[in-house]
């Protein structure tokens, strides 16, 4: 009994998010190229990740030109590592979806917004932005 009441409330659940917007498949984002054309010049500029975050680790001590070498050739667990650094995916554009789909609640909306708004600084005139045309 308790197992179909819990499967009808997911059910409801799933059918009040998927009317929400940004869920789903995040659609505003499936035509990258037209929403922002230099999407392709930046999208893999610079080193991966993965290598800035091995080269910043303080968990793991990695040589990554010898693997070998690496503590005489201990293997080591990395799950406090992926702890630590919480492994996200790579991919801008599904990242961007997922954030989309977390906003859709109003609690990590809330969150998002006071995150956002902290990163907005004024300049020495008060302002926030300078347009010249």
């Amino acid at each position: 009994m308790a197992g179909q009441q819990q499967n009808y409330f997911a059910k409801a659940f799933n059918s009040f998010v998927s009317k929400l917007p940004y869920s789903g498949n995040a659609t505003v984002i499936d035509n990258i190229q037209e929403i922002n054309p230099k999407f392709q010049t930046f999208y893999n500029v610079g080193q991966s990740a993965q290598e800035r975050m091995l080269r910043q680790s303080v968990s793991v001590v990695q040589d990554p030109n010898n693997p070998t070498s690496n503590l005489n050739g201990v293997i080591i667990d990395k799950g406090y590592h992926d702890y630590l650094y919480a492994l996200i995916d790579t991919d801008k554009v599904k990242r961007l979806a997922d954030y989309r789909v977390m906003a859709s609640y109003a609690e990590i909306s809330h969150a998002l917004d006071e995150i956002c708004d902290e990163m907005l600084v004024k300049n020495d005139k008060g302002s926030y932005v300078n347009f010249e045309v």
